[in-house]
């Protein structure tokens, strides 16, 4: 799925009420040894329920991120 649905993805989920779990996780996406991008590993939570959306970086979801001020823990 390409990054920009599954962050589209993301905001209609909180949009639907779930919220960000931090830390958000951040590791390397290894399409070949010197092609490594990161991806941003979100945790949401809604009651009871847990669910993990990853979406490889983008100066947009960094800039989301930024934003918010959320805090990152890179693995």
């Amino acid at each position: 799925m390409p990054s920009d649905l599954r962050f589209d993805r993301l905001q209609q989920y909180l949009t639907d009420g779930w919220a960000i779990d931090p830390p958000i996780f951040v590791r390397p996406i290894w399409h070949s040894l010197a092609d490594a991008h990161d991806a941003y590993h979100f945790i949401l939570k809604r009651g009871n329920d847990l669910q993990l959306v990853v979406i490889p970086a983008s100066p947009e979801v960094e800039r989301f991120i930024s934003d918010r001020h959320l805090s990152l823990n890179r693995l």
